[in-house]
């Protein structure tokens, strides 16, 4: 490992909670009546199912770090290697991100056949 990997498990815990808090905050706005934008053709149900959605995969996540990242981090073995190749697959969501770093990155001498992760489509329309 060529990093601190609780480094990496705090900047997913933290991005996860941010996602987690936005999505709060987007459900309590549909509710009160706040909708997003003037115009929009969505029903409040249908928004309000949306933020709902997106919370829960949220917490999910925060679950999985939880229960199946966190304990076995630095574990020599597979269990190890696992949670640590998880939260880089988590990571790689926030890769344009102020705080995120290269070397977080799947595609590790251990994992090869994720050294090609794909870029984002809006990086692939600017760079053509």
């Amino acid at each position: 490992m060529s990093f601190d990997v609780s480094e990496l498990f705090a900047f997913v815990a933290a991005r996860s909670a941010e996602e987690t808090q936005s999505s709060v905050d987007f459900c309590r706005s549909v509710e009160s009546g706040a909708l997003p934008g003037p115009g929009l053709e969505i029903s409040p149900e249908s928004l309000l199912q949306h933020g709902e959605s997106k919370l829960r995969g949220h917490q999910a996540v925060e679950q999985m770090l939880a229960t199946t990242i966190r304990p076995y981090l630095g574990h020599s073995g597979e269990a190890g290697q696992n949670a640590e190749q998880q939260l880089r697959l988590l990571a790689v969501q926030y890769d344009q991100h102020r705080d995120y770093r290269p070397q977080w990155r799947p595609g590790s001498p251990e994992y090869p056949r994720l050294a090609a992760v794909p870029r984002r489509p809006t990086q692939q329309l600017t760079e053509s």
